[in-house]
């Protein structure tokens, strides 16, 4: 899906992208190619606007990294180690994370149908990419009406809840106690630690602490 997301993005902010996708991926990512550069000169744009590296081959990667005068900046997806070694590397600048410790925050004064929604859409839709939510962050003043109706639909869903005292005593379905280590974990999984704070500047101090700056 990278590779139509970012020729896509790339080219509507007028920017012609280099792609290099995985190995595992690089049958996948050279028909979602064709059928981008179909759809360009279909549009009467060049072709080249999205261009994919047409190889495996590791070292490829490296001569990319050093490509100052024809690369303006490197966008690295992928993994801990793939990040880290692009960012030892390049000569280009990055724009590059490490982990997605996200957060969903739910005021007091939150609909409660779009609060179900939102904290289901963010954490279970996909659960492996950084940007899903791994901390769900509740006003202390609603927990009576919010708890169980948003927990209740994860665990539902195969979720599994890491609370705080105050929210296990409310929560009528399953939860483990959650610890410090929980507020800095990135689970990748059905999993998501709960906490309850006392106004939105609590929850942005939470955020500010344990989070990784990725999406909130």
């Amino acid at each position: 899906n990278v590779t139509a997301d970012a020729g896509a993005l790339c080219l509507k902010a007028g920017n012609a992208v280099i792609l290099r996708g995985g190995s595992e991926s690089y049958n996948s990512s050279t028909a979602i190619h064709a059928c981008l550069q179909k759809g360009l000169e279909k549009a009467k744009l060049p072709k080249e606007a999205i261009q994919l590296v047409p190889t495996k081959d590791r070292a490829a990667v490296q001569s990319l990294l050093k490509m100052t005068d024809y690369i303006d900046v490197i966008v690295p997806r992928g993994g801990k180690s793939l990040v880290k070694k692009v960012q030892k590397l390049s000569s280009i600048p990055i724009i590059g994370h490490l982990e997605g410790i996200c957060h969903t925050y739910i005021d007091k004064d939150a609909d409660l149908n779009m609060a179900i929604k939102i904290a289901y859409n963010a954490k279970l839709r996909n659960t492996g990419i950084c940007g899903a939510t791994e901390t769900i962050l509740i006003h202390e003043k609603n927990l009576n009406k919010y708890v169980n109706p948003i927990l209740g639909g994860l665990v539902k869903n195969g979720c599994v809840i890491y609370s705080d005292k105050k929210i296990k005593k409310i929560f009528k379905g399953k939860a483990k106690n959650a610890n410090q280590k929980n507020w800095s974990t990135e689970y990748l999984s059905a999993k998501v630690s709960v906490k309850s704070v006392k106004n939105v500047s609590e929850a942005i101090k939470h955020i500010n602490k344990y989070g990784t700056m990725h999406t909130d």
